[in-house]
């Protein structure tokens, strides 16, 4: 049992990398309460949503373009 449990700790060390976004949460969440830490991941997860079906639907020549690379 124990080493099953180090190996799931192994998994959720690998895929939770920090980044800036992790960061986000985590200062808001800390600052402001769960509530809008949370918020914060709700809307990055909304954002991803968005730009996956722009590219299901066939929109990466226009996401390619260099205007609309820079705010991404």
């Amino acid at each position: 049992m124990s080493i099953y449990f180090a190996y799931v700790m192994i998994g959720l060390a690998i895929t939770m990398p920090v980044g800036a976004i992790t960061v986000e949460m985590t200062k808001q969440g800390l600052k402001n309460g769960f509530m809008h830490g949370w918020a914060v991941g709700i809307g990055v997860m909304t954002i991803d949503i968005i730009l996956i079906a722009a590219l299901y639907l066939g929109l990466a020549k226009y996401l390619a373009l260099p205007y609309v690379q820079m705010p991404l």
